[in-house]
């Protein structure tokens, strides 16, 4: 059953009598002195919410501040070390490019990016994995002692996209066939 009330003066939706109570449900209201803060608090709302279907998808997470960016950059350095020619260069490229999202991080946060993506590299060259930049205290810390952490889901979704985007760019201009 729908109905119309009014709290405090304002129109509201009222449902009652859900026909399926198995079913647990939730009402978000939100209430804010304009109408820009509320489209900002309903994209943070959505924002969270697509976080956690994404946990409940893929039920693992990952180590955030760029420890992991910084991980898969040195895998794929280490892999393209094996191989010759343009692949070997395609790789190589591929691996510097992921090394933006930590620099960028350490920008924002008013930290030397040269100089904080060469230590977090050195630790993980000496298998500490999970050094990462912490912007909120300024330094390089344990991602996951810290709790900064990222769904796998996100992570996956974000490599396949911009593999997927730099194949149709190279497909496009037919730099290297494919």
């Amino acid at each position: 059953m729908l109905k119309k009330k009014n709290y405090n003066g304002q129109k509201i939706v009222v449902f009652k009598g859900i026909r399926n109570q198995d079913i647990r449900s939730a009402t978000i209201i939100v209430r804010g002195s304009n109408k820009h803060l509320l489209e900002e608090t309903e994209r943070s709302i959505h924002d969270a919410l697509c976080v956690m279907r994404s946990i409940i998808r893929r039920r693992f997470l990952v180590t955030g501040g760029g420890a992991m960016e910084i991980e898969i950059s040195l895998s794929i350095k280490q892999y393209a070390k094996t191989i010759t020619g343009l692949n070997s260069y395609c790789f190589n490229a591929f691996a510097n490019s992921l090394e933006i999202i930590p620099y960028t991080l350490c920008e924002n946060a008013g930290l030397e990016p040269i100089e904080i993506i060469s230590r977090i590299k050195k630790h993980h060259l000496n298998g500490k994995k999970t050094i990462g930049v912490n912007t909120r205290k300024g330094i390089l810390s344990n991602m996951i002692k810290e709790n900064i952490i990222s769904p796998l889901l996100v992570a996956t979704s974000i490599f396949s996209m911009s593999v997927e985007f730099t194949i149709q760019l190279l497909k496009i201009d037919n730099i290297i066939e494919i």
